[in-house]
């Protein structure tokens, strides 16, 4: 774990990028090209707040590993709220994008 205060400032900018690419390369998430999203999938989920998009696409990347309320608590919502934005983009609810993405 880096700490800045055992840093020099002209050190920090270079280990920081260091560290970022260790992480992104060690990171087990599918390319957005390489997941099977129905169009009319991205064209809702591209209009819902663009602070839920990341998260969504990850989540529809590996669904085994997030739950629907694990994608509540990272959103700060609660489950009601995340399915009425579904719900206003005429989009399917989250658990039926998990299970259909799985299959």
């Amino acid at each position: 774990m880096l700490s800045h205060g055992q840093l020099s400032d002209s050190q920090f900018p270079w280990l920081l990028r260091r560290e970022l690419r260790r992480v992104v390369t060690s990171a087990k998430v599918l390319p957005l090209s390489r997941l099977v999203i129905p169009q009319e999938w991205l064209t809702g989920i591209g209009r819902l707040p663009r602070s839920w998009q990341s998260i969504l696409f990850g989540a529809l990347g590996s669904p085994d590993d997030w739950p629907v309320k694990r994608v509540c608590a990272v959103l700060s919502i609660d489950r009601s709220t995340l399915d009425r934005g579904f719900r206003r983009q005429s989009l399917p609810t989250l658990s039926t994008m998990f299970r259909m993405s799985r299959a």
